[in-house]
């Protein structure tokens, strides 16, 4: 568990970095942190998704592993326990033996399991950190729209304040008859 919690919190210092569009120092959302984080977007994303397929790969390596093992631990308990020469009547069943194996190599068993399970909520913790992000190109286009309006409309409230200068227009000469 403690490779888990060094790992989030690892992972959740780089996205910090990555997702922040606010300046600290005025408290507001600058076209060039904007700008940056757009263009980072696609980089992040890849990272992103690199490391949950390393972290899916990694999961079932281990898994793998451990399937051979469980495996083998499995058939020498079951000769052990349900020798050739004693009748089938008198054999023990299939959860009985998982029972004695688990039980048998349980400090093993239990290292495998805490393994497996630390890969499986680091594998969902950065599918979820996919998802965020998805949704965090959302907000940034939503933000990208909203500057682009209020830039718009900063450009139109200048043109509007500049002192009227007529346009000198030269009259129009009619046609003869």
């Amino acid at each position: 568990m403690k490779d888990y919690i060094t790992y989030i919190e690892e992972q959740l210092k780089i996205f910090r970095k990555d997702v922040n569009v606010i300046d600290e120092s005025i408290n507001e959302v600058t076209p060039l942190l904007l700008n940056t984080s757009l263009a980072i977007y696609t980089v992040v994303s890849s990272a992103l998704n690199a490391e949950y397929q390393r972290k899916k790969k990694e999961l079932r390596t281990v898994n793998n592993n451990f399937q051979s093992w469980w495996d083998e631990k499995y058939i020498i308990t079951r000769r052990r326990l349900n020798p050739d020469s004693a009748p089938k009547a008198k054999w023990l069943s299939k959860g009985e033996i998982e029972s004695e194996l688990r039980y048998e190599y349980k400090k093993e068993y239990l290292e495998w399991r805490n393994t497996l399970d630390d890969l499986e909520m680091s594998k969902s913790f950065v599918l979820r950190l996919l998802g965020q992000w998805d949704t965090h190109s959302k907000i940034l286009n939503t933000l990208s729209y909203n500057m682009q309006s209020e830039l718009k409309a900063l450009e139109l409230g200048e043109m509007s304040s500049r002192p009227y200068a007529p346009v000198e227009t030269k009259p129009i000469r009619k046609k003869k008859e």
